[in-house]
């Protein structure tokens, strides 16, 4: 199964596409009376929109890989793959006002009205999102991608799989 990192059809998708409309209509404004506005705007229109667009192209050229031998994600700056037996910790989590919440199985697919679902997958035992304002960089390996429920299914059965053909100690 692959896929791009950000769902396009989300709430944040949808909002990159608003902003990109409001940025162009503003773009549009500008250009049509610039004789009247500063050099100085005009430059700090075109960064924004450099940045903008960065952002878009980062975003939809991020993508996430899950096969049988792990997950892997992929973008301009960072290859990183975690193998089915290195994840210790994973789940779907909430953002939404700074705060990043875990929820359970049973809430994964009710519908979030304030907030953006997202799968996480870790090698560290105990982990929790919230732990964090931003992504950890090195410390561990880590991957989170916006929620789809084929993606959690594949990787709760390879888990029950991967713990099921667990060896045993003590017998």
């Amino acid at each position: 199964m692959r896929f791009s990192k950000i769902n396009i059809l989300s709430s944040n998708g949808l909002f990159i596409i608003v902003l990109l409309g409001f940025i162009s209509a503003v773009n549009i404004g500008c250009y049509s009376k610039a004789d009247q506005i500063p050099v100085l705007f005009f430059v700090f229109v075109i960064i924004v929109d450099l940045f903008i667009v960065g952002l878009i192209i980062w975003g939809l050229t991020s993508k996430i890989t899950i096969s049988n031998s792990g997950i892997r994600y992929k973008s301009m700056f960072k290859d990183l793959t975690i193998d089915w037996n290195q994840i210790k910790t994973f789940g779907v989590y909430i953002t939404g006002s700074n705060v990043k919440t875990v929820i359970e199985k049973t809430d994964y697919d009710k519908f979030v009205l304030a907030g953006q679902k997202n799968i996480f997958i870790t090698d560290k035992e105990d982990f929790s999102p919230s732990m964090f304002k931003i992504r950890p960089n090195s410390e561990f390996k880590y991957i989170d991608f916006h929620y789809r429920p084929k993606a959690i299914d594949m990787i709760e059965q390879k888990m029950i799989n991967k713990q099921l053909s667990a060896p045993k100690n003590g017998l």
